[in-house]
């Protein structure tokens, strides 16, 4: 295909080709960028992985069922697959509030389960260094709290340094909402490494 008047492969291509080069997390997060920026779709990702043959296709073929549309940051995507290779339930991704009368998009979070007002959200340093961020931070989550969702906010050391204790905090935290999820797997062991 052409882009921007130069020849290149199409973005469903690059993501079968990357599965020779890059892991599973990395993929994934790969196949969420593509569809956040319009390049393809979940449904597109899965349907070429399942034709494709070769060289990572079979690791192809897992990343595209686990791409998401919603997805905005790399991160979100690190979160979910933690969640998903330690057993976790994945929780809807993307999950958006709208004002009942103007039906204009109000808030959202980034994952989360409805039924029992649980989320978990992944705040990057722009939550923290820039002040309107913040400031727009601490009253969108007074909102919640007066909804009683309980929110489980991760940073980057909660993915990178100690994930076996995210997963841990995740998993209290969701029995204790009244989630109902199976024994948690040690897969994500293979994809995070845990430096705690």
């Amino acid at each position: 295909m052409t882009f921007r008047g130069v020849t290149i492969t199409s973005p469903v291509d690059t993501f079968l080709d990357l599965a020779c080069h890059l892991g599973l997390v990395d993929l994934v997060v790969l196949g969420d960028s593509l569809v956040k920026r319009g390049r393809t779709t979940p449904e597109k990702l899965v349907a070429a992985a399942a034709a494709a043959s070769g060289c990572g296709s079979r690791l192809a073929r897992r990343a595209a069922s686990l791409v998401r549309a919603g997805v905005d940051s790399p991160m979100e995507t690190r979160s979910r697959m933690l969640r998903v290779l330690s057993g976790l339930p994945e929780l809807e991704t993307d999950i958006r509030f709208y004002d009942p009368v103007t039906h204009a998009l109000t808030r959202r979070l980034d994952a989360g389960d409805r039924v029992t007002r649980t989320a978990v959200e992944y705040d990057g340093r722009q939550h923290v260094q820039r002040e309107q961020q913040w400031e727009s931070d601490i009253a969108r989550r007074e909102e919640f709290d007066d909804e009683e969702w309980r929110i489980v906010t991760l940073i980057s050391k909660d993915i990178y340094t100690t994930p076996g204790n995210t997963v841990r905090q995740l998993e209290r935290v969701l029995r204790k909402r009244g989630l109902k999820f199976g024994p948690l797997k040690d897969e994500w062991r293979l994809h995070f490494r845990d430096r705690s």
